[in-house]
């Protein structure tokens, strides 16, 4: 099944300041760290000996805020490490409060603004954060733990025993488990409560030293051990693998294109190509095909291309489909000698078939004339 990700542009990164916007009462790292090491210490805590505290590796962080929080106290998410173990992958990161933060936080609202693509129950909003590759279009999702049933499955992540009592000043460790990551896949975007952090490095092995999950970890006390033979007997994991589908416009939205991991299709929207109810090409045709074989080029294209005409609902179903062929034709014809030598092309019509928006409006209808090249990616589908 595939899925449409909103992938924002945002990315976040060690280099910039998640914390500047006005108002935001929120800790730097460096202030978050050394108030870790002034914080009270929650009853039954993991703790290591100052001596055998590892070093903590910051990858990125993202700036939080609960539900239409606008002013008062937030958090920040760092990513310490993604990390591939027999089974799945390991997202590890924190989360800590500024010491402003009234009472003891609830770090469910971490969700509040992610994507709602994880198969986990709702209520562990923590376990929407997922890893993306964007090269090969694939998104890795929470992994559902055996024996969750019914509406309400539970992901194999940081409990409530370890999350409980948060304290403000502190920056707690928490962790999820994604579906498995191909050894192929060295690098990928870490998407966290609607935010990016891109281009993270993918190691393998868990975090080290290893402590009990069950209790609060603070930041520099060590890292949640995984319980692999939960990750083991997860439910389905290849469901928690999704899809990932992007499109691309130029600004009048003349050329769209949309790629999944099976195909590459290169949009050109009828309307400006043709007169209605013609399939002559019009005097701004020639730009919008040099666009569309530009980009048809630069997605490596090679061998049959097809190139299909649609139409909205309006008239016969037999006169749009002869209609779009024709469009189709004339698409072909024109932009033939603007594609790379060898490849094939394929034209059919497909009249009202497969609309991408409801023939009920203007906008719809709009949406739905349109001409599409379509063709596998490079290498094939994926």
């Amino acid at each position: 099944m595939e899925r449409v990700i909103g992938y924002r542009p945002r990315y976040a990164t060690c280099d910039e300041d998640p914390w500047s916007s006005p108002g935001a009462a929120l800790l730097s790292l460096a202030a978050l760290t050394f108030a870790l090491t002034s914080a009270a210490v929650p009853a039954g805590a993991s703790l290591l000996p100052a001596a055998a505290q590892p070093p903590v590796p910051i990858l990125g962080h993202v700036a939080l805020r609960a539900g239409n929080e606008t002013t008062g106290a937030s958090a920040l998410a760092t990513l310490h490490g993604v990390r591939r173990i027999p089974g799945g992958a390991v997202i590890y990161y924190s989360i800590g409060f500024p010491a402003s933060a009234q009472d003891s936080p609830f770090v469910l609202g971490l969700g509040d603004r992610s994507p709602g693509f994880s198969r986990s129950k709702f209520t562990v909003s923590f376990a929407h954060s997922m890893v993306v590759d964007p090269a090969a279009k694939k998104v890795y999702t929470a992994l559902i733990v055996a024996g969750s049933t019914g509406s309400n499955p539970d992901c194999i992540c940081s409990g409530y025993d370890g999350l409980s009592d948060y304290r403000s000043g502190q920056a707690r460790v928490i962790y999820q488990v994604v579906a498995p990551l191909p050894e192929s896949v060295q690098s990928v975007d870490v998407y966290i409560a609607g935010q990016v952090i891109a281009q993270v490095k993918v190691d393998n092995g868990p975090m080290t030293p290893e402590v009990d999950p069950g209790k609060p970890i603070l930041v520099g006390m060590g890292w949640p051990r995984i319980d692999l033979s939960a990750v083991a007997s997860s439910i389905e994991p290849a469901r928690s693998v999704i899809d990932l589908r992007t499109a691309v416009a130029d600004l009048e939205g003349t050329v769209t294109t949309r790629a999944t991991p099976k195909e590459i299709s290169v949009v050109l929207a009828s309307d400006v190509l043709f007169a209605t109810d013609s399939a002559a090409l019009s005097p701004k045709a020639q730009a919008v095909l040099q666009r569309a074989a530009a980009d048809v080029k630069a997605a490596g294209a090679s061998g049959t291309l097809k190139i299909m005409g649609y139409t909205d609902n309006t008239g016969s179903a037999a006169h749009n489909v002869d209609l779009s062929g024709r469009r189709a034709g004339a698409v072909a014809a024109a932009i033939k000698s603007l594609l790379p030598a060898g490849v094939h092309l394929q034209t059919s019509g497909k009249g009202e078939a497969d609309p991408v928006a409801p023939n009920t409006t203007p906008e719809g209808c709009t949406l739905n004339r349109r001409v599409s090249i379509v063709f596998a990616p490079q290498g094939g589908a994926r």
